[in-house]
């Protein structure tokens, strides 16, 4: 993961950029209340095989594989006391890949309280 994270330095509020790469681990599994033998409406397939559909569609064509771009900025309170913020997107390669565009991009932001 390449990091550039400058809270090493002299900065009263230390800033981090970094970049890398995450793996979605998902797992289809049965609702509750349905057999596996129960008929799919539509396609006539099983619940059983709808869902090993599912599974080996998440784990196909890159769709588990999710490029990281994270920033994160620290306000320092005192010695001991940091508070600030995260942000970090999560890039879908295989929905790109499958000409998709980011259908399935993930943002995630996050406040932090941190103890030294």
């Amino acid at each position: 993961m390449l990091n550039t994270d400058d809270s090493t330095k002299s900065a009263p509020s230390p800033t981090m950029y970094s970049v890398g790469i995450g793996i979605l681990a998902r797992y289809g599994i049965l609702s509750n209340g349905v057999n596996s033998d129960d008929p799919n409406r539509d396609t006539n397939s099983t619940a059983s095989e709808d869902v090993s559909d599912i599974n080996g569609d998440f784990f196909s064509g890159l769709n588990f594989v999710y490029p990281e771009l994270t920033f994160s900025y620290s306000y320092i309170l005192s010695t001991k006391w940091k508070v600030g913020g995260e942000a970090r997107t999560y890039i879908p390669l295989g929905s790109l890949a499958g000409g998709n565009g980011l259908d399935g991009m993930i943002f995630s932001l996050a406040l932090k309280l941190s103890y030294k």
